[in-house]
Order: C-alpha cells, then sequence, then structure tokens
C-alpha cells in the first residue's frame, strides 16, 4: 500500500493528530525509493541521517513503482527541494 498521510499544523499536537487524515493512493505499489542530494559534496546519495550527514538534505528524490492493471510496472520519480535554514543567521 501506498498512502498520503496529511496533519494539521496546529498547535496542540495532541489536537492535531486527532485530526490527522489518511488517503489511500494505491494497494499496487512495487517499488519505493529515496536519494538523497548532499550540497556539500554537490553528490547524490543513497543513505542519510548517519555522521557526516547530521543536517537534513538539500533536496529528496524519490521514485515510486506501481503495478497497472494490465500487469506492467509503470515508474515515476520526481525530486523535492527542502526548506533550507541559513545557519549563520542562528
Amino acid at each position: 500500500y501506498l498512502v498520503r498521510e496529511e496533519i494539521p499544523y496546529l498547535s496542540s499536537t495532541t489536537e492535531a493528530y486527532e485530526q490527522a487524515m489518511i488517503f489511500p493512493i494505491t494497494q499496487k505499489l512495487v517499488g519505493l525509493k529515496f536519494r538523497y542530494y548532499d550540497a556539500k559534496n554537490m553528490k547524490w546519495i543513497d543513505n542519510w541521517g548517519t555522521p557526516p550527514n547530521l543536517e537534513l538534505p538539500t533536496m529528496v528524490e524519490f521514485e515510486v513503482k506501481i503495478r497497472s492493471g494490465n500487469g506492467s510496472v509503470n515508474s515515476f520519480k520526481t525530486a523535492v527541494a527542502l526548506r533550507s535554514v541559513d545557519r549563520q543567521t542562528q
């Protein structure tokens, strides 16, 4: 299964999770792959979150593979830029 979950931005996290909505996208998920863009080294990498990559990546690429009604596998890929924080102003 592939689902999309939305949690509203509320000051009370308890209320926010109580109002969470889940939308099913497909039951025919075949694969899901992530890659992360390391801006310091200007390259895509497969794993994130372990030293030395403790900050957020600049972008996240994801590939979704879904089986169609006729049995073939369709692949969709996109990259999403993450909000960056100017570290010099903190």
